[in-house]
């Protein structure tokens, strides 16, 4: 979620796919809607439940499911994959970090921008091998891969929310396994992203472009939303920025 090399879809020097960063501009957008009625109802009590109701979960996966999918996407365009997941993984440690200091009752542990770095270093290093996948093969494995895996962070292979069967406790022992879906009772975090299912929905991205190329179907991707372009092509700075930004004008507006 990068406004440099990680949003680099230039093909020649006169068009860019202005699509792609308008997709993530609208993410963004839902994302800084959910932050603020998350605020506003849930922390400021107003509705207590805000996190259980099924419009503002469907919106808070939207979100999440077009970061992963688009991050999959741009490694097919950046020649600094690795290095740019250097940076957006240590943006979440700096993410996490502050919370834990400034909200500890509600800290972000393995939150988004820890798995899309962590998830942009591996394809960076894979890249070459994934190449030779068919691409409608990746996508149909990643696609399986994700909903099979969906619910190991609750203790089971399934599909998505019904489970298939359930693993072994003990492999649910530490937080320290919590970034690999294996939570213990005890680990929490406010935003949690882990590793799997959402490295899957990463690969799904990576293929898709190529099976988009492979049909020559690149061109329907070069228009654009301006607003949205530009907020997709500066969203790693809008997500740094955000919540600071909603909390002050929940501040100014509650009073506290």
């Amino acid at each position: 979620m990068r406004s440099v090399q990680i949003n680099n879809y230039i093909t020649d020097k006169r068009k860019r796919y202005g699509f792609i960063d308008s997709v993530r501009g609208l993410a963004v957008v839902g994302m800084i809607i959910y932050h603020l009625l998350f605020d506003v109802l849930y922390i400021y009590g107003f509705y207590p439940y805000f996190y259980l109701d099924e419009r503002f979960i469907a919106l808070q996966r939207f979100v999440g499911v077009t970061f992963f999918v688009v991050s999959g996407i741009s490694v097919n365009f950046s020649a600094r994959t690795f290095e740019n997941g250097i940076l957006v993984a240590l943006c979440g440690l700096g993410v996490s970090a502050v919370t834990l200091i400034v909200m500890p009752e509600d800290p972000i542990l393995y939150g988004v921008l820890t798995c899309l770095g962590f998830s942009m270093m591996l394809f960076a290093a894979l890249k070459r091998p994934l190449s030779r996948v068919n691409a409608l093969a990746g996508m149909i494995v990643s696609l399986v891969l994700y909903v099979l895996t969906y619910g190991v962070k609750n203790g089971f292979i399934g599909l998505l929310d019904q489970p298939l069967f359930y693993l072994p406790e003990q492999m649910y022992q530490t937080r320290l396994l919590a970034f690999f879906a294996l939570p213990s009772v005890d680990f929490y975090s406010s935003d949690y992203y882990p590793i799997f299912p959402w490295i899957f929905l990463f690969s799904f991205g990576f293929f898709f472009w190529r099976q988009i190329l492979k049909i020559k179907a690149d061109k329907y991707f070069y228009g654009r939303v301006p607003v949205l372009d530009f907020i997709g092509r500066h969203s790693l700075i809008i997500y740094l920025a955000h919540q600071p930004v909603l909390y002050l004008i929940c501040i100014i507006i509650f009073g506290y």
